[in-house]
């Protein structure tokens, strides 16, 4: 009951003689911002992160404006750079292009629209790599003002070659014709020349193919070929070319026979030489053709021409106003590093409010700690004062009251003053109680002694009445087991039962087939008596013709005899003819004797199996009669099956609900063996609650009430 002993009003260690007289110490305050400081903490915080957000946020503007700068101005930078780029570049496919070559047309179209795009962007603003680029400054948009007037001259050349697309790549095929013909022009002329001296065509004749090879030469083709390729291209070269070929198929059309109007030139007669003037006559012709193509684009090519020198020239300054700009672009930077500069003053000037935001932190924390120390000190004197106050409580004294003051310890001993009242009060309670505990639990042990007695003889009657069921159980289980071993013994009869009416069946079937066999074989035997009867017809038809051959066999030995020596020869004959009757005659007697035999036996054999086919079919009748006896037999150990059948079912469920009443009576037995175990052990808590109780009104009794 000492909880409270060992303390005592004493001063801390760590404070000073005066510090303890004095409750605020010689500590002070700590000092606060200028202007803000006087007020409150919470306006000083929400000031300073205010200002601290503003510094921020400005910071971050200006860090975005000037990023936008910087990639707006590496836009600028780059457009101006790929500016120099395909000035060069348009110059190179336009030298291309009015050489004829096709992807040169397409390469010059997209500079062209490039450069153009470039140019707006620069100039007017717009998007690219998605990046949105404002208009250049003014101080640029002169330097641009000057690229776009010269670059309109530019494009304008530019379109002039594009729209001779067309043509320039028709040239340039015809370019690779005629170089590709030549040779074979030169050939066939050659061959031509060679098949009319063979034929011996007239000399005129061969003089007009040796001029068509010689005239071949006259083309000047390397001059032709270069109209293309050189800058300025000689109208002269083509006028020259046009009228060499214009000559050259008037004199082959001339030998071929197909020329209009009056010539001088005998056509080709040799069948050989007309066919390689008609070769020679099939190149040519794409080869005139495209002479006369070349003449008439002489006029267009002379422009694209003069275009590509136009644009030539004017590369150099393309290449050097976008370089200019680069330069320029390169040295506009004072707006980006006034943005940087801005951007780093305001994050300097957020990290001063972060200062003060600590700053003001720190100093808020001193003051709480000191002030907190200070608080701490009196509530301490308080609660020594108090505690020496209830010194008394903790000897046991229940009468003691703690004066209330107006310190942080006065709520406390107001309820102290009412936590002793309500001890006082319990500690009263508790006494009562435990006399009255006291009293019930030797009741209770009485009554528990009682059911202890009661429950120990529900266990022997139960386990009695136990050792009853199991045996009734065991004794229902051996008569479960011979109404089933009987059970399987009415199966067996049964089974025996069919299996005997399913033979009796067999043998009605067996007879029924042997007296169809026998009724077929009592017919066939029929049939065969029938055919003998037949044959002792036929044997005495046979014996009669025997005894007419004989008589006729001795009218012509008579006959014979009469004739004499003419007729011997006759008579050898008629003897053996008697002879063969005779042999006949006891032949037949033979045969007649063994069909009277077969009809005897047949006879007897048809009697025979008359009375077999009676003894069958009384034989059927028998085990007809069989067969219903063992049917009745089958009925009869079917419903003996199914008496015991449901016999051994109803015992094998009587062993089961036995089982289960030995099995509940075990149940029984066990809660009542627990519930012995529980009225002992509630025996015994009654025995201990007695002494707790006891106990409990000895350790009150040390309290002082009154």
């Amino acid at each position: 009951m000492k909880i409270f002993k060992g303390f005592s009003r004493r001063k801390p260690d760590n404070m000073s003689d005066d510090q303890a007289q004095t409750p605020e110490g010689s500590k002070t305050l700590p000092a606060g911002l200028p202007v803000i400081g006087k007020w409150p903490v919470t306006r000083q915080f929400r000031v300073l992160l205010v200002l601290l957000a503003a510094a921020l946020l400005a910071a971050a503007l200006l860090a975005t404006l000037h990023n936008r700068e910087a990639k707006q101005n590496a836009v600028y930078i780059s457009t101006a750079t790929e500016m120099q780029m395909l000035s060069q570049r348009i110059a190179n496919s336009a030298q291309q292009a009015t050489q004829g070559i096709p992807d040169a047309f397409q390469q010059l179209q997209e500079s062209r629209d490039r450069f153009t795009a470039n140019l707006k962007l620069l100039t007017a603003g717009g998007e690219k790599n998605n990046v949105v680029v404002a208009p250049s400054s003014s101080a640029m948009q002169e330097s641009l003002a000057g690229l776009g007037k010269q670059w309109a001259s530019v494009e304008k050349n530019i379109n002039l070659i594009l729209a001779q697309k067309s043509g320039l790549i028709d040239l340039k095929k015809i370019e690779d014709l005629i170089q590709k013909s030549t040779p074979r022009l030169s050939l066939l002329a050659q061959e031509l020349a060679i098949a009319a001296m063979d034929a011996r065509e007239p000399y005129a004749t061969i003089t007009f193919t040796r001029q068509l090879h010689a005239d071949v030469a006259n083309f000047n083709f390397d001059e032709a070929l270069r109209l293309l390729s050189t800058e300025s291209p000689n109208p002269q070269v083509a006028l020259n070319l046009r009228n060499n070929t214009r000559n050259y198929q008037d004199t082959l059309s001339a030998l071929l026979g197909t020329a209009k109007g009056k010539t001088s030139i005998r056509p080709i007669n040799s069948e050989s030489a007309r066919r390689k003037a008609a070769e020679l006559d099939k190149v040519f012709s794409p080869f005139a053709s495209g002479v006369n193509t070349i003449v008439g684009s002489m006029a267009a090519l002379a422009g694209a021409k003069q275009g590509n020198r136009d644009v030539f020239a004017a590369s150099e300054g393309l290449l050097k106003l976008p370089a200019s700009l680069t330069d320029a672009y390169q040295q506009d930077t004072a707006t980006q590093n006034l943005y940087i500069g801005a951007a780093i003053a305001f994050a300097l000037l957020a990290l001063c409010f972060l200062f003060l935001l600590g700053k003001v932190f720190l100093d808020d924390a001193r003051r709480r700690a000191l002030l907190s120390e200070q608080e701490n000190k009196r509530n301490q004197d308080a609660i020594l004062l108090l505690l020496d106050e209830m010194g008394r409580v903790a000897d046991g004294d229940l009468t003691v009251q703690a004066r209330v003051t107006e310190d942080v310890t006065g709520a406390i001993a107001d309820s102290i003053n009412y936590t002793i009242e309500q001890v006082r009060q319990l500690v009263s309670g508790i006494t009562k109680a435990a006399d009255q505990v006291t009293s019930a639990t030797r009741n209770a042990q009485k009554i528990a002694t009682q059911l202890l007695a009661a429950a120990q003889k529900q266990s022997t009657e139960i386990k009695a009445t136990g050792l009853s069921v199991v045996q009734i159980a065991d004794s229902i289980n051996k008569v479960s087991d011979n109404a089933t071993r009987s059970a399987h013994v009415a199966q067996n009869s049964l089974n025996a039962a069919e299996k005997g009416a399913q033979a009796v069946r067999n043998a009605i079937n067996g007879m029924d087939e042997i007296r169809e066999q026998i009724q077929e074989t009592s017919k066939r035997i029929k049939r065969l008596g029938e055919s003998s009867q037949e044959i002792g017809e036929i044997v005495q038809l046979i014996t009669g013709i025997t005894e007419q051959t004989n008589v006729l066999a001795l009218n012509a030995a008579i006959q014979a005899a009469s004739a004499g020596d003419a007729g011997r020869g006759f008579a050898v004959v008629a003897e053996e003819v008697q002879r063969l009757a005779e042999r006949s005659a006891e032949a037949t007697k033979h045969i007649t004797e063994i069909v009277k035999i077969i009809q005897q036996d047949t006879q007897s054999t048809v009697e025979a199996m008359e009375r077999s086919t009676e003894g069958v079919v009384e034989g059927a009748r028998v085990a007809d009669q069989a067969g219903q006896a063992l049917h009745e037999i089958e009925m009869v150990s079917t419903q003996l099956a199914e008496h015991i059948g449901a016999i051994s079912n109803a015992t094998q469920d009587q062993a089961k609900s036995a089982a289960q009443i030995a099995s509940s009576m075990k149940g029984i037995l066990n809660i009542t063996q627990l519930t012995t175990a529980g009225t002992q052990k509630t025996a015994q808590s009654a025995t201990e609650l007695t002494s707790l109780a006891e106990e409990l009104k000895r350790s009150v009794s040390g309290f002082k009430l009154a």
